[in-house]
């Protein structure tokens, strides 16, 4: 099995996961699928439609081209029967025949949970994200979407707090969506991991988030599901994990809250009800203990600032930690201030150490 036959097929079917695994099981090399292509599609009874779009794949498909682009946007290409390829996502019913990935590759193979939720979480939704977050990356590595919302303050809070963290794309790996997560997605790839299924260039549609999902919940032990809307991609998650035979717990909310239904119908469910981070720890018996492997030693160096963000970071350096020490000491009005802190924190400029203070990441 052939890493170039390998990425044929990703590129013939990153959208098809299913069909591009029938493909590999029915023709294991690349010889045997093309020789008589006609034949082949019809013995896999692959609808017309897909058709025209295949052979104009096949002859346009260059292998050195691609591996050559790859090296130089320094993208990993794993094939599935390469040791890199994470173990637990070779489980599930659907498997990437190649994964892409930027940064450290190592995380796909340590012990992952996952955290999603809403796009547009509420403050308790976000204060209960951070919390377990810091708790969780002392353990283990954290999974998400990259999306927006609950999905980019478990990965930021992760990386904020020592810890590492993978981020599941729905596109190629060099496009960045959405856009206000482009800080992340460069904190990411120095401080994390970024991993997809789809091959570069490959735009990001809505059709792709829920097979995104499939991936999200794969690379995990266990999902966890922190506000979400009954019909929702969190939703989803959490039901392909199931599937997956994954572990899913449930953070609970406001009883009014609209975004505290898809949690409490996942505990109606049988999903781990999570009051406490013990819920989470006790089920795979982790006591307070370090990461497994060891997180390289790289300086850190603050990014460019503008005169605000200037402002903030000199209060922090004279020990203004708090919000109304920063208010005292920057003379900025209460909404830029609160505005700016968020935009330092996405950046990993500062971290919130407790309610409304702060302290420098580096």
């Amino acid at each position: 099995m052939s890493k170039k036959y390998l990425l044929l097929l990703s590129h013939l079917f990153h959208d098809h996961p299913r069909l591009g695994k029938k493909v590999l099981d029915t023709y294991p090399s690349q010889e045997a699928f093309t020789q008589n292509i006609d034949q082949s599609l019809r013995n896999l009874q692959i609808s017309n439609k897909h058709d025209d779009r295949i052979k104009k794949t096949l002859q346009l498909f260059d292998p050195n081209i691609i591996l050559e682009e790859l090296n130089k946007k320094n993208v990993h290409s794993i094939a599935i029967n390469e040791p890199e390829y994470p173990e637990l996502l070779k489980e599930i019913f659907d498997p990437p025949v190649i994964l892409y990935a930027q940064g450290n590759i190592d995380l796909l193979n340590t012990p992952c949970l996952s955290v999603v939720g809403s796009r547009t979480p509420s403050e308790y939704g976000k204060h209960v994200t951070k919390a377990t977050c810091k708790e969780l990356a002392k353990h283990m590595t954290i999974v998400s979407g990259m999306a927006k919302g609950i999905d980019a303050i478990a990965h930021q809070s992760a990386l904020n707090y020592g810890g590492y963290s993978i981020g599941v794309l729905g596109s190629g790996i060099n496009i960045h969506y959405p856009s206000e997560n482009k800080a992340l997605y460069q904190n990411m790839i120095k401080n994390g991991c970024l991993v997809t299924e789809h091959p570069l260039h490959t735009p990001s549609l809505p059709l792709r988030f829920p097979a995104r999902n499939r991936l999200v919940s794969g690379l995990s032990k266990g999902v966890i599901i922190c506000q979400a809307l009954l019909k929702s991609g969190s939703l989803i998650t959490a039901r392909t994990a199931m599937e997956q035979n994954r572990d899913v717990f449930a953070i609970p909310g406001p009883i009014n809250d609209p975004l505290s239904e898809g949690p409490h119908s996942l505990i109606k469910d049988g999903a781990v009800l999570v009051q406490t981070i013990n819920d989470i720890l006790n089920e795979y018996n982790i006591k307070a203990q370090s990461l497994p492997f060891k997180k390289p030693q790289t300086q850190r160096t603050c990014p460019a600032l503008n005169a605000n963000e200037e402002k903030i970071v000199q209060a922090l350096k004279k020990n203004a930690t708090s919000i109304d020490a920063m208010l005292q000491t920057t003379q900025l009005p209460i909404h830029t201030l609160l505005q700016e802190l968020t935009l330092l924190e996405s950046k990993g400029v500062l971290k919130e150490e407790s309610s409304q203070n702060y302290t420098l990441s580096y």
